[in-house]
């Protein structure tokens, strides 16, 4: 994936950008939003990309309560129904319906352009099925950025 960019060709950068939580008490995981709500929980990157795509979404939580939930992943925060929608880049049921809790999942192979509104800050939803309780886990992006 080659980019011009204010006429200049740029070369992809692989990035990877984490959020892990060993212990629980970070509690990044922890609030409930559905697919529709406005994100209100986001991983800063070190890397200040904007445009690029997403090849890999890899995942596990581990509620202290045995509940299912969703991930989405978005580009931005934004209220209303069909403006976060709109910036939804990442859905785990199209990996799995329910994710259970205390698996791995790994999406490989994606193919998804991505626009951040704010350079390198990522928003995401987890909606549980139920009361989470204190939650460990780790959220990985990995793929490769133009700018």
């Amino acid at each position: 994936m080659s980019e011009s960019y204010n006429g200049r060709w740029l070369v992809p950068i692989p990035f990877s950008v984490k959020l892990v939580d060993e212990d629980g008490t970070g509690n990044y995981f922890e609030t409930d939003k559905a697919e529709t709500d406005t994100p209100t929980t986001s991983i800063d990157s070190e890397y200040k990309m904007r445009v690029g795509k997403i090849n890999r979404v890899h995942w596990r939580l581990n509620p202290t309560n045995a509940v299912t939930y969703d991930l989405y992943i978005f580009g931005d925060a934004l209220a209303a129904d069909y403006a976060s929608q709109a910036e939804k880049l990442f859905d785990s049921n199209d990996v799995v319906a329910d994710c259970a809790d205390d698996t791995e999942y790994d999406a490989t192979g994606l193919d998804i352009p991505f626009r951040l509104r704010t350079p390198g800050e990522w928003w995401y939803n987890t909606d549980w099925s139920g009361a989470p309780g204190n939650t460990t886990g780790y959220l990985c992006i990995e793929g490769v950025y133009v700018y």
